[in-house]
């Protein structure tokens, strides 16, 4: 998966509902601070960077159509460069 891809794609304000991955804003958790991703409003896991969005959502079956429609990966709470 392209992460340029990742980095660029930002649905816009409100459209969270209709975004398929969420990557939320930085929380703290029980392994340190982590963006929570969501698949179809369910948390799969969290993010420390992008290597772990990318290997969440190829684990979750989606690498493909986020190579198509990057789109459908919105940003909450701090752009795709936030992880602290």
């Amino acid at each position: 998966m392209s992460t340029e891809a990742l980095r660029t794609s930002e649905a816009a304000p409100g459209a969270a509902g209709e975004a398929l991955v969420v990557v939320f804003a930085v929380e703290s958790g029980p392994d340190g601070p982590g963006r929570p991703v969501a698949v179809g409003g369910t948390v799969i896991g969290s993010a420390r960077n992008y290597a772990d969005v990318e290997r969440l959502i190829d684990r979750a079956g989606l690498a493909d159509l986020v190579r198509a429609d990057p789109t459908i990966v919105a940003w909450r709470g701090g752009d795709p460069d936030r992880w602290s």
